[in-house]
């Protein structure tokens, strides 16, 4: 587990991953996420082999999104990521990092893992993409489902003032 959670803190585009541990001839499959963990009942890779080859086969054809990494964060060639949002209008609007402000490296598991970047919006997911504005702020934080937004809080502060 604490592999699993160096590797959530060190990419900030892994969502979740998974795991497989092979004691003797039994095969545990594990599945981690910032929300929650979950594990398989063992099984014997000599008596059901063909589970063993389906589960491995899944992992060898599966595509990055299915593998955990965030479609909508794109690594560049020179290590900035660039992150897909949408707008009031829910048109597509790029964010591109210039530097890390604070990063908060969780020691569990299932933890906000909250950073903040300064970023540029940008034209596109690209190297090549024209800064369309500077000096940005961008926070990135894991939040339950059920939990307000830190927009939907503000609104609500401001409403009740």
């Amino acid at each position: 587990v604490s592999a699993n959670v160096q590797i959530m803190n060190d990419d900030v585009r892994r969502m979740f991953s998974y795991r497989v541990t092979i004691v003797g001839d039994m095969v545990t499959l594990w599945y981690h996420g910032c929300s929650h963990s979950a594990v398989s009942e063992p099984f014997s890779f000599v008596q059901d082999p063909k589970l063993f080859i389906k589960a491995m086969m899944s992992f060898l054809f599966a595509r990055e999104v299915e593998l955990g990494y965030d479609p909508k964060v794109t690594r560049l060639p020179n290590n900035k990521l660039v992150f897909e949002m949408e707008d009031d209008q829910h048109n597509p609007t790029f964010y591109c990092t210039v530097r890390t402000l604070s990063e908060y490296r969780s020691c569990n598991i299932t933890g906000r893992m909250t950073r903040v970047w300064e970023v540029d919006r940008v034209s596109g997911p690209t190297a090549d993409a024209s800064i369309l504005r500077s000096g940005l702020v961008l926070k990135g934080v894991w939040l339950d489902e059920s939990s307000p937004t830190e927009r939907q809080i503000q609104s609500k502060i401001f409403a009740a003032i």
